[in-house]
């Protein structure tokens, strides 16, 4: 059988081996088995790999980089129909992330200028220039009905697409392949988060991975357990994968 082998995929392409086997696992690429059971990739994989990053850039979710492979056998007409809706939705979002990081700009500046304009006292306090929620108090979300859906909805399509999630002292932290647009769009997400609940910390790591600490008080645990909390979509382990 001819055709790459992963290393070889790896190599040309420039997506690591790990993103390439998970990519399998969300049906972005369809290699075949060689009869040693190694995988094989052929001209249209290469093709799909090009369509991903393309997708990627206009910072695309990869589950609707999947739908939009799959309406590839429909035509030209139908995967452009889609893409239509779907980059409306992200010009939307786009704009949104943009109203919320100019918002937060704003405190930031206020902050500065009220730390630099104010002198010390000798305890925190009324008008000392401090954030008014010192750590450790548990806001309310500000978020309220479908505001809270969407943002729901928005944390549950980042969280899926984790390859790792493991619970810490503190909360959780998350590893997802190394996307640039992801990153932007976990940042971006995680600023609109701090707004509306300051009680949340995050990080964000960006080396051969994306990796997102996520730090809650113990009061607030439960309330945010089911968003941040599940099974990762991992490419899985053992003789095969390595494949």
């Amino acid at each position: 059988m001819t055709g790459l082998r992963i290393s070889e995929l790896a190599s040309r392409s420039g997506v690591p081996v790990r993103t390439l086997r998970y990519y399998e696992t969300i049906g972005l690429v369809r290699p075949q088995r060689d009869p040693n059971g190694y995988r094989r990739y052929g001209s249209d994989d290469v093709e799909r790999l090009g369509f991903v990053a393309g997708a990627k850039r206009l910072g695309l979710r990869l589950d609707e980089i999947a739908e939009l492979l799959a309406l590839r056998t429909d035509g030209c007409a139908a995967v452009r129909d889609r893409l239509e809706a779907v980059v409306a939705a992200r010009l939307a979002e786009s704009r949104r992330s943009i109203v919320e990081l100019e918002g937060f700009e704003k405190e930031l500046v206020r902050l500065a200028g009220a730390l630099e304009a104010t002198t010390a006292p000798a305890e925190c306090g009324d008008g000392c220039g401090c954030p008014d929620h010192p750590v450790g108090d548990v806001v309310p979300c500000s978020l309220t009905g479908s505001e809270f859906d969407d943002r729901a909805d928005e944390w549950r399509h980042v969280v899926t697409a984790a390859i790792e999630s493991r619970e810490v002292a503190d909360g959780w932290v998350l590893r997802f392949c190394a996307d640039p647009a992801l990153a932007s769009r976990i940042a971006a997400l995680a600023v609109a988060e701090q707004r509306c609940c300051p009680f949340f910390a995050f990080r964000i790591e960006v080396r051969d991975v994306v990796e997102l600490t996520v730090s809650v008080p113990g009061e607030a645990r439960d309330a945010v357990t089911a968003m941040f909390a599940f099974e990762a979509s991992g490419t899985g382990s053992g003789s095969a994968a390595s494949k």
